[in-house]
């Protein structure tokens, strides 16, 4: 309608966690698409309009629940989701480092703990349990509850990790900033 401006909506991440409930991170909340399986945020269903942009949202089907700092996330620029096949859900932050969500409680890994960044672009995981996190300068793996340091990796993904993509032959794929 006339003097109203529609904002651009960036989501960031959108996953269905394994009990088929919507995860995801935006700009300016989530909004439903006609014909997609999605929602819209409205204030009442938990999701305020001061968390817009400022957390992380798991959507029930009914009411949100909503993570951010005073729940424990070091940073609310979400900018990565992964569900492990434990239901533990890792988050990428930017800023913030890698976090984990798991029963409730979220768990945070920064450079300390072995990440090379706390920037987190990018993550996916393997069928061997393992987690690839991207970063802002480079790639980290997470295996067996620790970071491990990969000689192969020294050479993969140095630089700005943009995307982690990993294929039904079970191949990661990294795009860079430097291609």
């Amino acid at each position: 309608s006339a003097g109203q401006r529609d904002e651009a909506v960036h989501l960031f991440n959108a996953v269905f966690d394994l009990e088929g409930l919507l995860q995801c991170s935006a700009t300016a909340g989530v909004h439903h698409t006609a014909g997609h399986r999605g929602c819209t945020a409205k204030t009442g269903q938990g999701l305020n309009e001061q968390h817009l942009g400022a957390c992380l949202a798991r959507f029930d089907g009914v009411r949100f629940k909503v993570y951010g700092l005073a729940e424990g996330l070091p940073n609310v620029q979400v900018r990565a989701l992964y569900e492990d096949p434990h239901g533990s859900l890792w988050i990428g932050t930017y800023g913030g480092g890698l976090s984990r969500l798991r029963d409730g409680q979220i768990e945070t890994f920064t450079v300390e703990h072995g990440l090379s960044d706390i920037n987190v672009t990018a993550l996916a995981g393997d069928s061997s349990g393992r987690i690839w996190i991207g970063t802002s300068t480079g790639l980290s793996l997470w295996q067996k509850g620790e970071f491990i340091q990969d000689e192969a990796l020294a050479g993969l993904g140095r630089g700005f990790v943009r995307t982690l993509l990993r294929d039904r032959h079970n191949a990661t794929w990294i795009s860079t900033a430097q291609g």
